[in-house]
């Protein structure tokens, strides 16, 4: 008589359940047998069309793994992994469980209001806390408001509400003024991952908001005419500088904050009448660092960028956030230092060394770099002193930029590398900024390959 295995028997039972209840009552086989086959049935099922995909590493290490979508990771995806093939399959089962439980949570009639909370957690695992007090200021002023958009299921969102919304942002409604079209593209972007997360939850196919298509450039185009039309035909505006008399001003104001005052006091304003040496960005200024000093001059190789001003959710008062990142070949150059910037780095060094201050920042007393707040305030304080109109940090590059086009022999792609610029902007910023005809003697002088 042939012998049946157990999981021969098991599968006999399954498919004549009639007599499962009789095997059961006479003890020929345990249900938990019956339970833990039909369990392990139903995950090799499940997990089917994921074997496939399943890989071995090389090496020492032989764990089985595979690589599933998981929109909660910065990566889209999550990788497991697991000692053996069985092992893994019982994590992607557990991972299949878990998505469709996940999918079944949401109610068929959630909507954008509801939605926000659960997209806005993701973005705190990632995002940095100035970034999302911007997130949810946008929240607050541009999409909340509209209840139409926010409280309609999303299933039912169609693309006039989205359109009426965007519209409503762009040219204002109730006696509000609209926005500008890049605060617009911010706060669309918000709307856009929502949907973006309710699709990824099952909730809907197709994000409509991403099907949306605005028009702003008419829009822009036709701010521009108003805006000129407004304007004084004699008014232009030009760059500002500061010229050969204001800057002497202002150095021998600073010269006389400088002597015998607080320690910081004095290395932000050195670092005031080295941006006029050097002539970087606000957050390159910041952020240069003694290592930065070589035999070949300034190596300008990072920058501190600012976030929009936001509110401080608990006092209401406005705050400027700093945000360090690095961008690419625009910021990376090197600027030949002057005997002047060289002197005003070797007095930083002495008052460092006589304080004992070592830290990593050129103009700083600790480890960070000096305060962008601060740096404004001591900019201020000089120009009052020095009987000047009071001047942003930027000045000191926009007139070291015009010393360049206006006195010197530079060819222009000289200029714009040394900037951190393209050739182009300095042509439209600098050259473009001079008016009328030049007399016949000047023409003479360029052509003849001289200065007038």
């Amino acid at each position: 008589m042939k012998k049946y295995t157990e999981t021969e028997v098991l599968q006999f039972i399954q498919e004549h359940p009639e007599i499962l209840s009789e095997c059961i009552k006479d003890g020929s086989i345990d249900m938990d047998s019956v339970q833990i086959k039909m369990m392990h049935d139903e995950k090799v099922k499940t997990v089917a069309k994921y074997i496939d995909r399943i890989k071995q590493l090389n090496g020492k290490d032989r764990r089985y793994y595979i690589h599933l979508p998981d929109p909660t990771k910065k990566e889209g995806r999550i990788k497991l992994k697991a000692k053996t093939k069985d092992e893994l399959i019982d994590k992607i089962y557990n991972w299949h469980v878990q998505k469709e439980t996940n999918k079944r949570r949401y109610d068929d009639n959630i909507t954008i209001r509801e939605m926000y909370p659960i997209w806005l957690s993701q973005q705190k695992q990632t995002y940095e806390a100035s970034t999302i007090i911007s997130i949810e200021s946008k929240w607050r002023n541009n999409i909340e408001p509209c209840r139409e958009l926010v409280d309609t299921p999303i299933k039912l969102l169609n693309i006039d509400i989205i359109k009426t919304w965007a519209m409503d942002l762009l040219n204002g409604t109730d006696g509000k003024p609209g926005c500008k079209v890049k605060h617009y593209y911010n706060v669309k972007a918000i709307v856009n991952e929502i949907l973006d997360k309710a699709q990824q939850c099952g909730i809907i196919t197709i994000n409509v908001a991403r099907n949306t298509k605005i028009d702003v450039k008419s829009r822009k185009m036709k701010e521009m005419v108003e805006q000129k039309d407004e304007e004084d035909d004699d008014e232009v505006d030009d760059i500002i500088t500061l010229t050969d008399d204001e800057l002497q001003k202002f150095e021998t104001a600073a010269r006389e904050l400088i002597d015998n005052k607080p320690i910081e006091q004095s290395l932000t304003i050195l670092m005031l009448l080295f941006a006029r040496q050097v002539g970087v960005r606000i957050g390159e200024l910041l952020e240069l660092q003694h290592k930065d000093v070589k035999e070949d001059g300034l190596h300008v190789r990072r920058f501190y960028a600012y976030t929009e001003d936001t509110t401080d959710p608990k006092t209401g008062e406005r705050n400027h956030v700093i945000k360090r990142w690095l961008k690419g070949y625009k910021i990376s150059r090197i600027i030949p230092l002057t005997d002047e910037a060289l002197a005003i780095l070797e007095e930083v060094n002495c008052i460092k060394a006589k304080h004992g201050i070592k830290t990593k920042h050129i103009f700083s007393i600790n480890e960070h770099p000096v305060d962008y707040n601060y740096a404004n305030r001591m900019m201020k304080k000089v120009c009052q002193k020095a009987h000047l109109q009071d001047h942003r940090l930027y000045v000191f590059r926009k007139t070291w930029i015009t010393a360049m086009v206006d006195h010197s022999d530079l060819t222009l792609a000289q200029i714009a590398k040394m900037a951190g610029n393209t050739p182009a902007v300095i042509m439209k910023a600098y050259y473009g900024s001079r008016e009328g005809l030049p007399d016949a003697a000047t023409i003479s002088a360029a052509l003849k390959g001289k200065s007038k």
